[in-house]
């Protein structure tokens, strides 16, 4: 719809006179997004803090059962997950995988986003669909700072998937990932 290019091109004014005009909050597009979803995506603050002012729905679901939390969480926007956890945006929702924000903020980096949603309750060692746990993801992709910080709140770093692979397998899987595994064995890993 208009709103949903309004929404990914952070235009607040047109967004404005979109609803001045009718449109609908959350409305779908192929996927089954909503506005919300792709100024959640983008980094567009404004946008959807006005989105929320017309009673978008922050816990819509898309096609992969993915909220705006989810997409805020994977795209690094502190400010945009804030707003949302503060009009009530479940910090621990799941999509088709069983992946919580926390998963997608820990295996894309976004230390701010992953300490905010821990902060406001995330569940630090949530499983998804195989098992793995944020410190899984981040230890696969490379995240030592996300590492860190997931150890320090009390991450299990022997937790193990459902192919009984722990985060110290999914550290050294991976080339030029010796800082990781290094802070694993410094922490305890076996």
């Amino acid at each position: 719809t208009p709103l949903h290019w309004a929404a990914h091109g952070g235009h607040k004014g047109i967004a404005e006179l979109l609803f001045q005009n009718g449109a609908e909050v959350d409305a779908r597009d192929d996927d089954q997004s909503t506005p919300l979803h792709l100024a959640a995506r983008q980094r567009h603050k404004d946008v959807a803090g006005l989105l929320i002012q017309h009673n978008a729905d922050v816990d819509a679901r898309n096609h992969l059962h993915e909220t705006p939390l989810h997409f805020s969480a994977m795209h690094g926007d502190s400010s945009v997950a804030k707003l949302l956890i503060q009009r009530g945006a479940e910090v621990n929702a799941r999509n088709c995988v069983q992946r919580s924000p926390l998963h997608w903020a820990a295996s894309q980096g976004q230390k701010n986003v992953a300490k905010f949603l821990i902060q406001r309750g995330a569940i630090v060692d949530a499983r998804d669909e195989a098992q793995w746990t944020p410190l899984h993801h981040a230890a696969y992709e490379g995240r030592k700072d996300v590492v860190e910080l997931l150890i320090n709140v009390g991450s299990e770093v022997d937790a193990n998937t459902t192919d009984r692979w722990t985060p110290l397998h999914l550290g050294a899987a991976n080339e030029g990932h010796v800082a990781i595994v290094e802070l694993l064995i410094q922490r305890g890993a076996e």
